[in-house]
């Protein structure tokens, strides 16, 4: 794969290159899970409204 005239740039070029995909990966994936993460403490929230709203209305 790598040159061996230059594979310490080359494999230096390489590794930046992952850490960075990476990086934006796993932000990527974070950023996925807080929005998941916040739809369903938004539902949450909804639903326990409403059933106070129920029982309030019942009593």
């Amino acid at each position: 794969m790598y040159h061996m005239s230059n594979a310490e740039t080359t494999s230096d070029y390489d590794w930046a290159t992952g850490m960075r995909f990476a990086a934006f990966f796993l932000a990527s994936l974070v950023l996925v899970y807080d929005v998941l993460i916040g739809i369903l403490l938004l539902a949450l929230v909804l639903i326990l409204i409403s059933a106070v709203e129920r029982r309030s209305d019942q009593s």
